[in-house]
């Protein structure tokens, strides 16, 4: 499986019972691990940054009962394609931890947070967020709450990641970007290609993402 899928896994784990903000913030957390400065939290992949040992449990915990069908399934994987080309929307305003507000371990969390990043908290949906700081980076995160309407107006999207590729007559490169309607109505499409491409059609219908 390619990054896309593996990501997407890493959210539907951790985040398949949150709202899309919630789905979001998880697929932020992933990408600010990834493409920041904090060598620790990211692997020379984004399947190594989501596989990393006690990273993301819910990866671990559910990769082998996915409900693909699932709205949740579908919101997943579209973020996921965004987190891959870097360009998730981040309601948690650059955080790189969370832990579920009614985990065991959240007061262990708390006071980490405390002592590595100030008091400050970010609360999305059953989740609160904090931001590692590194050496360049020391500015306390800031709840975004135009993420999902961001989201929302980018639901009309073909990511693409491998080699150059045409496809109807439109050229794409490596992590291009670029919006396809079709007679108004756009389903979500995912696939991996023989030679390592991966395609998502991120589509909505009333808002809703389609399978």
């Amino acid at each position: 499986m390619g990054d896309v899928t593996e990501v997407a896994t890493a959210i539907y784990g951790e985040a398949r019972g949150e709202s899309l903000e919630g789905q979001l913030a998880v697929g932020a957390v992933i990408q600010n691990r990834h493409f920041g400065p904090i060598p620790h939290l990211k692997g020379k992949t984004l399947t190594e940054t989501v596989s990393k040992p006690g990273a993301f449990v819910g990866y671990h915990v559910i990769r082998n009962n996915i409900n693909t069908n699932s709205p949740a399934w579908n919101n997943a994987f579209t973020i996921a394609g965004w987190v891959v080309n870097n360009t998730c929307p981040d309601p948690t305003g650059g955080c790189t931890h969370f832990d579920a507000a009614n985990s065991s371990s959240i007061k262990t969390f708390e006071a980490w947070k405390q002592s590595k990043v100030g008091a400050g908290k970010i609360e999305i949906g059953g989740h609160i967020f904090a931001k590692e700081f590194s050496r360049e980076d020391k500015t306390e995160p800031v709840y975004n709450p135009n993420a999902t309407i961001i989201a929302n107006s980018m639901r009309s999207s073909i990511f693409i990641s491998g080699p150059s590729l045409s496809i109807s007559g439109q050229h794409f490169t490596s992590g291009a970007s670029q919006s396809q309607s079709a007679s108004g109505v756009q389903p979500f499409v995912g696939y991996t290609l023989n030679r390592g491409f991966e395609i998502g059609i991120a589509i909505s219908i009333n808002n809703c993402i389609l399978f």
